[in-house]
């Protein structure tokens, strides 16, 4: 019996020990913390490599505790990424890109000069042959771009990754990785330096129109931005979001980078178009004091950078919104001015409203900077959405108006255009 108690103690102790007071396990991992190990560990083998690369971070961080095992991890790791670089390096066809990339320049310089002499009738109607053309070719080379990015994002994971290996004790082969880097520079079609230095959107860096890297980087601003706008439920409603995606992806077709949903643009254009159906007037002029042109409007919601406005009405959804607008020169610039970076959309029962805006980046601040830029639609102020069930009341006759200010190239002075 006494043998069977030494027995059991001797396990007991095997099995944890105290510590300054802590109970640990025989691996050194304190109860609290051992559900969280345990998933980090199940997350840094998952087939997503983002997700993957980040549980590896945080079980590093976790010190002694998550590194046990941590090596093996990181080593899965550079496997799968290996793997997915070989991959790519033997489907991409880099001249069928190239070609593709040259048609989708040719076609985009005929339609921004089709732009500059738009009217209706004709130019309008080349205007949309244009926009189709443009949305089948990026259709096309889109998916190669993802794959691209994928292989830059691998790329810069083996970097991290070779610098943990040798952090925990393990020598980092280079042969490997010279004969990884000839398939990622394959992969890629260009040199990898190239493609490793591609700015981001924080940066505010843009590479020169012919650089060899800027096809891939405005790709990836225009999939942050999307990325940004698609996150912004609790802004816009289904519709609302339809109206600013069907936009977007026509200013990616022509080379403009899409504008990110701003809650203080949405609120200034969604209360305009419910005043518009409860006072039953359709204008860019507001009856109430203090709301009266757009620019008021949007530097009542808190945005000081901007003033063009689109609006319509009885068009029904958000496709013929956009339709009706494409097909209005003044509504069309409006929508692809270069200038502008941020958008609100409200629609209120069969009113539409579109405010543009030039101003800092909302989506670039971190969340202290979005706090204070939203400062003025704190404390529930803001005017919410209608529901994405909500019955649109029945379409009568259609109306369209556009106010849009520009800089006039020649003198830099600002033109106001009006039109319907």
């Amino acid at each position: 019996m006494k043998h069977i108690w030494r027995g059991w103690g001797l396990c007991c102790w095997l099995a944890t020990w105290v510590v300054a007071g802590v109970v640990c396990d025989a691996r050194g991992e304190e109860p609290s913390n051992r559900a969280k190990l345990e998933e980090l560990r199940q997350r840094a083998g998952n087939v997503d490599p983002a997700v993957a690369m980040q549980a590896i971070r945080e079980l590093d961080q976790m010190g002694d505790a998550g590194r046990a095992g941590l090596l093996e991890k990181v080593k899965g790791l550079i496997a799968r990424d290996v793997t997915l670089v070989g991959n790519f390096a033997g489907v991409i066809d880099d001249a069928k890109v190239k070609q593709a990339e040259a048609e989708i320049a040719a076609v985009r310089v005929k339609a921004l000069e089709n732009l500059e002499k738009l009217a209706k009738g004709e130019t309008v109607t080349a205007a949309k042959q244009f926009q189709v053309k443009l949305k089948e070719l990026l259709s096309r080379v889109n998916v190669t771009y993802g794959l691209r990015w994928k292989v830059i994002e691998a790329m810069r994971r083996r970097g991290e990754c070779g610098a943990m290996v040798l952090r925990l004790g393990e020598k980092f082969e280079e042969a490997p990785y010279v004969a990884l880097a000839a398939q990622a520079t394959k992969a890629l079609g260009m040199e990898l330096g190239n493609a490793m230095s591609i700015p981001e959107l924080e940066d505010a860096i843009e590479p020169h129109s012919e650089a060899e890297n800027r096809a891939l980087w405005f790709y990836r601003v225009c999939r942050r931005i999307e990325a940004y706008n698609r996150a912004q439920t609790g802004v816009v409603n289904k519709w609302e979001a339809r109206s600013v995606a069907l936009l977007n992806e026509y200013r990616e077709g022509l080379g403009l980078l899409p504008l990110e949903i701003d809650p203080r643009l949405t609120e200034a254009a969604r209360r305009h178009s419910k005043e518009m159906c409860d006072l039953k007037y359709f204008a860019h002029a507001s009856p109430t004091p203090g709301q009266k042109m757009p620019i008021d409007r949007m530097q009542n919601a808190g945005y000081n950078a901007g003033w063009s406005e689109n609006i319509c009405a009885n068009v029904g959804d958000a496709d013929r919104a956009f339709t009706v607008w494409f097909n209005s020169p003044g509504h069309h610039l409006a929508m692809t001015s270069p200038a502008e970076i941020a958008i609100g959309c409200g629609r209120w029962d069969n009113a539409w409203t579109h405010t543009f805006g030039h101003g800092a980046r909302l989506m670039l601040k971190d969340e202290a900077g979005r706090a204070e830029a939203l400062k003025p639609l704190a404390g529930g102020v803001a005017l919410a959405a209608q529901a994405d069930n909500a019955k649109l009341p029945p379409v009568t006759v259609t109306r369209v108006e556009t106010e849009i200010t520009i800089i006039d190239p020649r003198t830099g002075e600002k033109v106001k255009l009006q039109g319907k």
